[in-house]
């Protein structure tokens, strides 16, 4: 065979095409540091087989692009779906928060996996419900940080969307030495979720539906499409959403079943410095339950016949960021496994009090066993799940 001089050439050139398309694949190597290159090679070589049967078997990855209705005739069903914001956090723990022109650095830096949906997403799963998680990042490497947390955190992450020209959300979060807060957020892919993209029959396959509204329009489609199939809606009350009194929101609340909320959202929401009146007011109009939360007060559980106050917990605050993310997902994983208001709230207390004991709004999540044995130390719950805490499905 004759040999001509280009074609090794032209050989590494097409090698070196193929495995920049690899190394492009989220997740394949998940290890890139090139002091460790022949365990990441070999991680690699491992995951390139995967994909290939994932595709043969037309198994489902988040980063393999999915065409809208593909789970139709497939008995799919999760007891959670959330859907808005997904985001890296970047934290800076600071001595303190500074003045205009002013210059302090930052005594450590850490980058986290956020977002308030995801954030309740993963909350919920941890604690055993089958959650599934829709959003939207960029084609970046913080994007696929994300959904690999995700996947390890047992989120089904299928119906991520992957924007290819807005980059992932972030945040940063500067902290003081009181744990007093400034966050700085920058929008992104997050923001760019349109109701064409949404796969309807994904999210008909839940029990209850969540999310902050971070879309507002685009959510208040898919709340009353939903509602048409008996799905409970539950909604965070952000502050954000609260604020901005356009017609759509409120009809976002409205629609609600479960209706979370902290003090200040709730107040900027009706305008008054009461809570309880407001509340059952909305519980006659629209949402059944309304939960407010008061930091380490604790919370109120509202609906038009009762009115739960449950105290908080106290424990060593090392960071607040996704506290009320971890009481949602907690509450909502009691709902879902038939426990009265009392109790779910109760659970949803400790998960957020565990959950500020670690830096980010995910590291410090409890399984189910854990928030248990923290109630159980804190004579406020006990070890036997079958007894006070009532796990039956309904």
């Amino acid at each position: 065979m004759k040999r001509y001089p280009a074609m090794p050439a032209i050989r590494t050139i097409i090698t070196m095409a193929i495995i920049t398309k690899l190394l492009a694949i989220p997740g394949l190597f998940e290890d890139r540091n090139i002091l460790d290159a022949p365990r990441s090679l070999k991680r690699g070589v491992k995951n390139i087989k995967s994909v290939i049967l994932r595709i043969i078997n037309k198994q489902r990855d988040p980063w393999i692009r999915i065409k809208k209705g593909d789970l139709k005739g497939e008995s799919v069903l999760l007891d959670l779906i959330c859907m808005g914001v997904i985001a890296l956090d970047n934290i800076l723990l600071v001595e303190r928060i500074p003045q205009p022109d002013e210059v302090i650095f930052a005594r450590k830096i850490g980058s986290f996996p956020g977002g308030t949906s995801a954030n309740v997403a993963v909350a919920a799963a941890k604690l055993g419900a089958k959650v599934g998680f829709v959003g939207k990042v960029g084609n970046d490497l913080n994007g696929r940080k994300l959904i690999d947390d995700l996947k390890r955190s047992n989120v089904d992450a299928s119906r991520v969307l992957i924007d290819y020209k807005a980059e992932t959300t972030i945040t940063y979060i500067f902290i003081d030495k009181q744990g007093r807060r400034t966050i700085i957020g920058l929008p992104g892919a997050s923001e760019l979720l349109s109701y064409k993209e949404l796969d309807l029959d994904y999210l008909k396959s839940c029990k209850i539906f969540y999310t902050e509204g971070a879309s507002p329009e685009v959510c208040l489609k898919v709340v009353r499409e939903l509602k048409k199939s008996g799905i409970k809606i539950s909604l965070d009350l952000s502050e954000i959403g609260a604020s901005s009194g356009t017609d759509t929101f409120k009809n976002l609340v409205m629609n609600a079943d479960i209706l979370f909320s902290n003090r200040r959202s709730f107040q900027l929401f009706t305008k008054k410095s009461d809570l309880i009146e407001p509340a059952k007011d909305l519980t006659r109009k629209g949402p059944e339950i309304v939960v407010i939360t008061l930091g380490d007060k604790g919370c109120l559980v509202i609906t038009e016949d009762d009115i739960i106050s449950k105290p908080g917990f106290q424990v060593k605050i090392v960071d607040t960021t996704g506290a009320g993310d971890a009481f949602h997902g907690a509450f909502l994983f009691g709902i879902l496994k038939g426990m009265s208001l009392e109790k779910a709230a109760e659970l949803a207390n400790a998960v957020a009090a565990i959950s500020i004991t670690h830096y980010g709004a995910r590291t410090g999540l409890p399984t189910l066993e854990q928030a248990l044995n923290f109630l159980s130390l804190e004579g406020a719950g006990e070890k036997n799940e079958g007894s006070r805490y009532n796990l039956e499905e309904k």
